[in-house]
């Protein structure tokens, strides 16, 4: 019982704002803005700047090797790694330290 009590206090009070949001007030109007320079679009680049160039077709597709040595990429490999702990432990220790002062 109290439950379609609950129920129908809400939609008795949701009803006025409901009701209200169909109709269109009297106050909104649309006032034209007179001067019709405020709206103007005046170009940033001069055309020179923004070309097109077409691209040969051997050259878009060419890949250059690698420039990093064996023992450069180990190196990077070893650092992700040590990182990677570094920040699994202090996540770690920040979640055990907010459960203890919880």
């Amino acid at each position: 019982m109290r439950g379609w009590l609950a129920a129908a206090a809400l939609l008795v009070a949701l009803a006025p704002p409901v009701h209200a949001a169909g109709e269109v007030p009297e106050q909104q109007t649309v006032t034209p803005i007179t001067p019709p320079r405020e709206q103007r679009v005046d170009p940033v680049n001069p055309k020179a700047e923004q070309r097109v160039e077409a691209l040969d077709t051997d050259a878009s597709q060419g890949v250059s090797g690698g420039t990093k040595s064996p023992v450069r990429r180990a190196a990077d490999k070893g650092t992700k790694a040590v990182v990677g702990v570094f920040a699994a432990a202090v996540s770690v220790g920040v979640m055990i330290a907010s459960l203890l002062l919880i």
